[in-house]
């Protein structure tokens, strides 16, 4: 059975919002949001590190809610941060040291969601870093939950990390890939074994804007230049075969 209900194709104007997509996600398990969420995920960090990072020196004020790179500023929300001695994740709206409300607003939204959705990784305060479990995976998540484009980044210290999402990027950031850079992300990703791949197909290119249906079990992807993308997969939503037409 297809985990595709319908396409929806938004304003160009808006952020898309996952949860509107159509696409069948069960929200009580992480492994449906990570999926949906790493494919637009690593193309916007990779671009946000390439025009707004470049290497440089950051900065991050927890009073004023601005993360700095070199003197260009940035607002930021607080998602949690990783304990290098303790090998522990910590959400931060469960952290008593941030005072500043204002920059855990996303992080109470998706403890909100947690209880609506029944998903623990979102309501327990404290746990371990796993493979799936993990600054980077939950902050991918978090981005692609959040209402408002953004990006995430790793503020690393002396004892671990601390995660969060920035915003007022340039708008190039989010702008749709190619079929040929769409495949090229599509294959490097195929090797994460806590991936759907059905999932994390349909999620990217929901999130790129590029409109696709099934025909006979397969998906068909229709980007710019009458260039068509199918994709196979198997009764474990593994991709079996991926072509350009």
């Amino acid at each position: 059975m297809s985990s595709y209900r319908r396409y929806k194709e938004p304003p160009a104007t808006e952020k898309v919002n996952i949860l509107d997509s159509g696409i069948d996600l069960n929200l009580s398990n992480f492994v449906d949001l990570y999926s949906a969420g790493i494919g637009w995920s690593s193309v916007t960090q990779k671009r946000a590190g390439d025009s707004v990072v470049r290497n440089r020196e950051w900065f991050i004020d927890f009073k004023t809610g601005i993360l700095r790179f070199g003197m260009e500023r940035y607002p930021f929300q607080i998602i949690g941060t990783e304990s290098a001695p303790g090998g522990t994740w910590l959400w931060s709206w469960a952290n008593s040291s941030i005072e500043n409300e204002d920059v855990l607003a996303l992080s109470d939204r998706l403890y909100s969601f947690g209880e609506e959705w029944g998903l623990n990784a979102f309501c327990e305060p404290q746990f371990e870093l796993t493979q799936l479990y993990n600054g980077f995976s939950l902050s991918a998540v978090a981005s692609m939950l959040s209402e408002k484009p953004v990006c995430f980044y790793r503020c690393p210290h002396e004892t671990g990390s601390v995660f969060v999402t920035f915003g007022l990027v340039p708008k190039n950031i989010f702008d749709p890939v190619s079929a040929d850079f769409f495949i090229s992300v599509i294959m490097r990703l195929m090797q994460l074994a806590v991936a759907d791949h059905k999932i994390m197909a349909e999620g990217f290119l929901f999130h790129n804007r590029t409109p696709f249906r099934y025909c006979n079990g397969m998906l068909i992807a229709e980007f710019p230049g009458n260039s068509e993308i199918k994709i196979s997969f198997d009764h474990y939503h593994r991709i079996t075969k991926l072509s350009r037409e």
